[in-house]
């Protein structure tokens, strides 16, 4: 499986209908090797940015690669009662 290579960093933000806020950046070395690329077509992209959203009970997470290329989508649900 081809591999592009990790610019480095990842960038953390959040997004409470008023705009992205960066929250956080870390150095890739700080992240666990699952979390630094997306599988797409057969190719790892690295995981550049990463933009939370917060609506009620449910999180979006949404994982984009270089040059803000869109690679994937996570929707949680909170288990409060």
């Amino acid at each position: 499986m081809k591999s592009q290579k990790h610019p480095g960093k990842i960038y953390y933000y959040e997004n409470k209908g008023s705009g992205e806020i960066l929250v956080e950046t870390c150095d890739v070395k700080e992240v666990p090797e699952s979390m630094r690329f997306v599988e797409v077509n057969g190719k790892r992209i690295p995981v550049v940015k990463v933009v939370m959203l917060q609506s009620g009970d449910f999180k979006e997470i949404i994982e984009y690669g270089p040059k803000e290329k869109f690679l994937r989508s996570t929707i949680a649900a909170s288990t409060k009662k």
